[in-house]
This record gives structure tokens, C-alpha cells and sequence, in this order.
């Protein structure tokens, strides 16, 4: 790694990624992922600015959030089936 290079940090934790840049990167609609917090989001970067452009839609990420976020449908047997 030269000494100009540096890396993207996260606009959340302010952690390093695993991204590096140079003096003259120019980065637009670049989605980052920050593996120490997890967190995801595009950005433009130039003249060693970054800015956050707009967050990216996602769902449930894990199987809880998966179940309360879906209809409550234990116990109900088929008829679930005929809601849905």
C-alpha cells in the first residue's frame, strides 16, 4: 500500500473497510459494506469527500425478524393457506 492510498471509512462506526482509494477515485453509486458493523449503503466519493446517497431497501435480515414480520400462522392447521 502506497502512502497516499487510503481506506474508505464507515459513515456509521467510522471502521475501515476493505475498500482502498487514491487521491484521484472517483466513486458513484458505490455500494459499501462495513464487515465491522455490518452496515450497507451507497456513496459518492470524490476529491476525498464521501457522501451517502441513499440507503438501500432491504428486508428481514435474520429468521425473527422473518417471523414477525410475516403473519402470525402457527396453530391455524391449511387454513393459513386460504389467508394468504
Amino acid at each position: 500500500m502506497n502512502s497516499s492510498e487510503e481506506f474508505l471509512r464507515c459513515p456509521r462506526c467510522r471502521g475501515k473497510t476493505r475498500i482502498r482509494v487514491r487521491p484521484g477515485t472517483v466513486l458513484k453509486d458505490f455500494p459499501l459494506f462495513c464487515p465491522k458493523c455490518r452496515y450497507e449503503c451507497v456513496i459518492d466519493y470524490e476529491k476525498g469527500k464521501m457522501s451517502t446517497t441513499k440507503m438501500p431497501d432491504r428486508g428481514p435480515q435474520c429468521r425473527s425478524e422473518a417471523r414477525e414480520a410475516a403473519p402470525l400462522c402457527r396453530g391455524m392447521g391449511e387454513a393459513w393457506r386460504k389467508i394468504l
